[in-house]
């Protein structure tokens, strides 16, 4: 059902300026530090190193009356509903704890936010809504 997110913006504008999302925004403040940027690609692609990504459109499969605003894509759930390694901020301010975890972040990036309960989402996912278990997650090798 159009309720679960299963597609992102790239970018979105107000007509005057273009401004990343988020997932946008993070690879390219990793990536600037190796002096890879965005570029265009062919056709309406955009270039970012050596990938080109394409943008979702009205002709793509199932998304015939897409709301296409902005520059979207599908989004991949990979890793599951938790790929991520979660630390609370009692672990950070541990010294002990602290030390061991700025070796294990240093050259990646770091997003912190919160987990309550008492904080929900404002849109499900296909983890969220139960339609994909664990056990039917095809990982793919890198």
């Amino acid at each position: 059902s159009g309720a679960v997110a299963r597609r992102g913006l790239i970018f979105a504008d107000d007509g005057v300026r273009n401004y990343p999302g988020l997932g946008m925004a993070l690879a390219l403040g990793y990536l600037a530090h190796d002096h890879i940027g965005l570029g265009p690609g062919p056709d309406d692609t955009l270039r970012l190193g050596k990938a080109l990504i394409a943008p979702l459109d009205d002709r793509s499969g199932p998304y015939v009356r897409l709301d296409s605003a902005g520059y979207q894509v599908l989004l991949e759930f990979y890793g599951g509903a938790r790929p991520f390694k979660r630390r609370s901020i009692a672990d950070i301010m541990n010294p002990d704890m602290a030390a061991e975890l700025s070796k294990l972040v240093r050259g990646r990036a770091v997003l912190v936010g919160d987990m309550a309960e008492s904080v929900k989402d404002f849109f499900s996912t296909p983890f969220s809504t139960g339609f994909v278990n664990a056990s039917s997650i095809i990982l793919p090798t890198r």
